[in-house]
């Protein structure tokens, strides 16, 4: 009986007409304050949000990080959020502020994304919006919504692996010409303005 029905991603706007043949309005979902600060990237991993969620798919971080030590020196791995992995291999930080969580973001070189089922996936967006490379997998359908193709690994951890080697190799590149530009847009699509504009304009 609902007037209108919103939602926050065009994936599951299908999902909505697939399974009960509504239509509805897509009005995103706003970001936290995330924001370049062109700070130095000495984090190589970032892990943000339920890590132990069996969704979010963390085991697999755990091997990819393992298993970047076999190509990089010293990789340097940073988690924050309410649940802790409990691996050497991950410093944590527990819940953070919105400004020390801008502060990772930015820091860090890649944000792994690697949950299956997701409405939109802040992570990625947010990632983007820091000018930082997200690193979402390619059976995640929100992915192919939000993230560069070129961004996206196959859901193994020898997928994960090749596609930050080669991403690592251009970083810059990448950095200047695809996520940057991308930001700009995404701090604006996702903003807590733009978001309640969208539900206003459903009245």
């Amino acid at each position: 009986n609902a007037d209108t029905i919103s939602t926050i991603s065009e994936s599951i706007q299908c999902q909505i007409k697939r399974q009960f043949d509504l239509e509805s309005k897509v009005v995103y979902q706003p970001i936290k304050p995330i924001y370049p600060l062109n700070l130095e990237k000495d984090i190589d991993i970032l892990l943000i949000g339920r890590l132990a969620d069996p969704n979010k798919r963390n085991h697999l971080s755990l091997q990819v990080i393992a298993k970047l030590r076999g190509f990089f020196k010293g990789i340097h791995a940073v988690s924050c959020g309410s649940e802790n992995l409990n691996s050497p291999l991950v410093e944590h930080k527990g819940v953070v502020s919105d400004k020390e969580l801008n502060e990772l973001y930015n820091r860090a070189k890649f944000v792994l994304c690697l949950g299956l089922n997701e409405g939109l996936a802040l992570p990625t967006v947010e990632a983007i919006c820091a000018g930082t490379i997200p690193i979402p997998l390619s059976d995640c359908t929100v992915a192919w919504e939000f993230c560069p193709h070129g961004f996206l690994s196959n859901p193994t951890v020898e997928g994960i692996v090749g596609k930050i080697v080669s991403l690592e190799s251009n970083y810059e590149w990448n950095i200047e010409n695809i996520v940057k530009p991308l930001g700009e847009e995404y701090r604006e699509k996702f903003s807590p303005r733009s978001i309640a504009q969208r539900i206003i304009d459903l009245i």
